[in-house]
């Protein structure tokens, strides 16, 4: 009876392992209409939707315009946003449409784009035992240890993917 209980903790166990593996292998997929549900006063914390809650320190995937934060050329931090471009004449986006991502330093090199890149990485949702490292704390979302998943798409094919979302396409 001990042996076939044994047998059964480590099969369980097994199984366990298996199906964290395979959650690591394909992350979520986390959209800016999910984070635009945050809510947010004049003073933190802010309030996460239960589904965004979920996602806190898990492997997501999240296409967006890149935006340089700290240097052009090594794009260790920069900053993801919806929309592509824009002006100074326009008025900078919500915290709930930027997403600040760090990229582990070792990755080679990643050039600047104005097309649709999409970042794979480790969330997590701004709390207030959160440092300041980075400056990741000034950001309501931080994407960590992330890489590119995919080239950009051009411009145009980018603004085509944001007029589909929106009319749900």
């Amino acid at each position: 009876m001990k042996q076939l209980i044994t047998i059964l903790t480590i099969v369980s166990v097994i199984g366990w392992l298996s199906v964290s593996a395979r959650a690591a292998e394909n992350p979520q997929t986390l959209t800016f209409e999910l984070l635009a549900k945050t809510t947010y006063g004049e003073n933190p914390p802010p309030v996460f939707p239960a589904e965004l809650s979920k996602m806190e320190g898990q492997l997501v995937r999240i296409s967006g315009f890149m935006v340089p934060f700290t240097d052009t050329e090594k794009f260790e931090n920069l900053v993801l946003v919806n929309s592509p471009g824009g002006c100074y004449f326009c008025s900078a986006p919500l915290p709930t449409a930027v997403v600040f991502v760090h990229r582990p330093a070792a990755d080679p090199s990643l050039k600047y784009t104005e097309e649709l890149v999409t970042f794979e990485g480790i969330l997590h949702l701004w709390n207030a035992k959160m440092k300041d490292e980075d400056n990741a704390k000034s950001f309501f979302f931080t994407l960590d240890d992330a890489k590119v998943i995919t080239p950009g798409l051009s411009l145009a094919k980018g603004l085509m993917w944001l007029k589909n979302k929106a009319s749900g396409k």
